[in-house]
């Protein structure tokens, strides 16, 4: 998750950029927001909340790192459409370890092409993917999106998306999350999230 994070990021960065050359600004807010608050607030921070809350997680630098990039980024990109409330943001944040006294003496993000990961995107996209079949689950089940489950169960033994197993708890509000090449059969199917297969234990 944090890899996606920062990739969308360096996506970002391209896209608003070009748009502010072009002289569209308004295109250029609306990606800034549907970042925000899509990728950034309703996933990302929902994935890395327990590895941010944990102080001894093996994993906590690295969602910290990716949240203060990220943030900061989409900072700096709001600055000149939202000069006085990302001034007040930044001096709270980010003056003291950032160096410029105000956002606006900042220097302008530049894409890292290290941090540009196709693989990355699309790791990231199959998490919220997951995560949104659970939550469609909850939604039709008159459940809280906060309320716990006991089990996720996913039909993938790729590496990459088990490596993800605390992001994938955090968001789902699962205790257990766990990777078979089969489903059991008296778990709740939900529909499968891309081409992995997916079930819940309420």
């Amino acid at each position: 998750a944090d890899r996606w994070i920062l990739a969308r990021t360096q996506q970002l960065t391209h896209r608003v950029s070009a748009l502010f050359q072009d002289y569209d600004y308004a295109a250029a807010k609306s990606e800034v927001e549907i970042f925000f608050w899509r990728d950034l607030a309703d996933n990302y921070l929902e994935m890395c909340k327990v590895r941010l809350y944990a102080d001894d997680h093996p994993q906590r630098d690295g969602a910290r790192f990716a949240l203060y990039q990220a943030l900061l980024t989409t900072l700096k990109l709001l600055a000149p459409l939202l000069p006085y409330v990302t001034e007040v943001i930044y001096q709270g944040l980010f003056a003291a370890s950032e160096g410029p006294t105000s956002i606006h003496l900042s220097s302008w993000p530049i894409p890292n092409p290290e941090l540009d990961d196709e693989a990355a995107i699309s790791l990231g996209e199959r998490l919220v993917e997951i995560a949104t079949a659970v939550r469609r689950y909850k939604s039709e089940h008159n459940l809280s999106l906060g309320s716990e489950i006991s089990r996720v169960q996913l039909g993938t033994v790729d590496a990459a998306i088990k490596a993800a197993s605390a992001d994938l708890s955090g968001i789902t509000r699962a205790r257990q999350v766990e990777f078979s090449e089969q489903i059991e059969p008296d778990l709740h199917r939900l529909e499968p999230a891309g081409n992995i297969q997916l079930a819940i234990q309420p």
